[in-house]
């Protein structure tokens, strides 16, 4: 049963009307609350949507996240938050203008003085120090939201069709590549299994086909919605050269199989090491065949993560 929550100022563009509604029988704590700035929009909402999405699968370390139109653009994993927040910038300090930004632990004042630096639409985090808030709201439009990582997620996500309405449980299980199946000769490093284990998790969040390079502490290049999967990883390997991210010795992360080896070709060349990705292409034997006659590491998962 669903309650109207609030009139939005417009729809995705401004000749669209939209509404937000509650779920009036949802269990447990909120999941959010605004504590700054304009009304949320729907862009906003959606956008915002996503970002907390990721900060829950992220929640049990020091991480920043950055969302441009429902993709993470950079992602930066430290032992404090500042450090992530520069290495989320670093991944593509291009695209992070007007974006949504994405904390798992306290803002404090260092942190928000780092984020004024140029324009941000929404903050979201567990937690504000007084210091932040006080450098954070000088800017009156800045959308600042306190998140709790810890509530439950929807139980379904409902999308309306022509003639109908499509509802699926929504897509929780990530599982490490730790306890994915090495299927080439070479095993990754622990090095590059955490690495695989970050860039497994974000990629779960890109829009399909997706394919996400990083090392352990940050996402180096994205390719998101592309029509095929290799210009997805020829867009994720440019991305990272224009913003002069090194690829030698990353990893990558595909969120479903590989059709043809022309993809891992292009990654292996660029630098990459180690790849995890869904198996169940009819050539996932020239895959592997292709790791194992360039020497990286290929792991493959039963489950894939496309997002739509």
């Amino acid at each position: 049963l669903l309650e109207r929550a609030q009139e939005l100022r417009y729809g995705e563009n401004p000749h669209q009307s939209a509404h937000l509604y509650r779920d009036v029988n949802r269990q447990g704590e909120a999941s959010w609350k605004q504590l700054h700035g304009k009304s949320l929009s729907y862009n906003n909402l959606l956008d915002f949507d996503a970002t907390l999405r990721l900060m829950q699968d992220l929640k049990d370390q020091p991480a920043a996240a950055i969302f441009k139109h429902l993709n993470p653009c950079g992602v930066g994993i430290a032992d404090s938050l500042l450090t992530a927040l520069q290495l989320a910038k670093k991944g593509d300090p291009r695209s992070h203008f007007g974006g949504v930004i994405g904390f798992t632990r306290e803002v404090t004042e260092d942190v928000a003085a780092d984020l004024t630096d140029g324009f941000v639409e929404i903050v979201l985090a567990p937690k504000y120090s007084v210091g932040a808030m006080n450098v954070l709201t000088k800017r009156k439009n800045l959308r600042i939201i306190e998140v709790n990582l810890n509530a439950v997620r929807p139980l379904s996500e409902i999308r309306v069709i022509q003639d109908g309405i499509l509802i699926q449980e929504p897509d929780r299980k990530i599982t490490s590549p730790q306890q994915g199946k090495v299927v080439s000769k070479r095993t990754p490093t622990p090095e590059e299994y955490e690495a695989l284990d970050f860039a497994w998790k974000v990629c779960a969040h890109v829009k399909s086909n997706a394919i996400v390079l990083g090392d352990a502490k940050m996402i180096l290049g994205v390719g998101a919605g592309q029509m095929s999967r290799v210009d997805s990883a020829e867009l994720a390997i440019s991305r990272a050269a224009l913003h002069g991210n090194s690829l030698k010795g990353a990893v990558a992360a595909s969120d479903a199989f590989f059709p043809f080896p022309d993809s891992v070709e292009k990654l292996i060349g660029a630098g990459v090491s180690a790849v995890v990705a869904p198996s169940g292409a009819t050539r996932d034997d020239e895959v592997i065949e292709t790791a194992d006659r360039l020497g990286i590491a290929l792991v493959f998962m039963d489950e894939r993560h496309f997002r739509h």
